[in-house]
This record gives structure tokens, sequence and C-alpha cells, in this order.
């Protein structure tokens, strides 16, 4: 096996654990809105909510796209000969 696979498969797990912790960011922001009563505060949360949300989101499809490019690699070695 190719160590590229490797590589590219571990980038891939470490981005799905950080879009994991932008993810759970987001629902802590969105769960403190449920609390707020300063309509300033519920603004500013659901703004952060929609930012760490969508920088997860993206995190997560790069892991996934990462994930199908590592199942790709392939050894060119002796494909001159």
């Amino acid at each position: 096996m190719d160590m590229n696979k490797y590589l590219i498969l571990a980038v891939s797990i470490i981005f799905f654990l950080i879009s994991l912790v932008f993810v759970a960011w987001s629902i802590q922001a969105a769960w403190l809105t449920f609390f707020a009563h300063d309509k300033a505060v519920v603004q500013e949360l659901s703004v952060r909510f929609y930012i760490r949300g969508g920088i997860g989101f993206l995190f997560f499809i790069a892991s996934i796209f990462m994930g199908f490019k590592a199942l790709r690699v392939r050894r060119y070695n002796n494909s001159f000969k």
C-alpha cells in the first residue's frame, strides 16, 4: 500500500474530527439562544451558530472528498516499463 493513501486518510479523519468539534460548538450556541432573553444576545448567538455550523459543514465535506481520494490512490511504480 502507498503511504500517500494513509496520509490522506489520516488528514480526512482529522478533518472529520474538526467538523465534529465545530458542529458541537454550533449546537452549544444554538442551545444558549433558548436561555437568552436579550434580543442582541440572541442575534449574536444565532450568527455564531450559522458561522460555526458552516465551518463544520465545510470540514465535513472536505473529509468526505479526501476519504474518497484516499480510496482511489494507487501505486504507479511499474507503469512505464
